[in-house]
């Protein structure tokens, strides 16, 4: 739970950090040190993360995420929200023609 408080307190002070700055109480490299200790903190806690996450437990409705369905049906979850995702509308993306098809058609040369 120490670690959970940590991670909280670390967010909340990086949220509020420019505001901080900005009036003057902190100087402006506060944001370059709690970045640092929101990574620490976010190492430390992940070992923990899906435990915690499922302590609560959470309806997937609220998760958003395909993984960790109570009905375990990961992989037709991940194939069903792949099919709707806005980048997945075309078969090829127009990045693809500008820029990999190009080095494609040189490498066979």
């Amino acid at each position: 739970l120490e670690k959970v408080c940590r991670l909280f307190v670390a967010v909340r002070a990086l949220e509020i950090a420019p505001d901080v700055v900005a009036a003057g109480f902190a100087p402006a490299n506060i944001v370059v040190n709690l970045e640092s200790v929101l990574a620490t903190c976010l190492k430390d806690v992940r070992p923990d993360a899906a435990g915690l996450v499922d302590s609560l437990a959470l309806d997937d409705y609220y998760l958003n995420s395909c993984l960790g369905r109570q009905d375990g049906d990961v992989y037709k979850a991940l194939y069903d929200e792949a099919k709707t995702a806005p980048y997945n509308k075309q078969q090829v993306m127009p990045a693809h023609h500008k820029i990999v098809k190009p080095v494609m058609q040189r490498s066979k040369m």
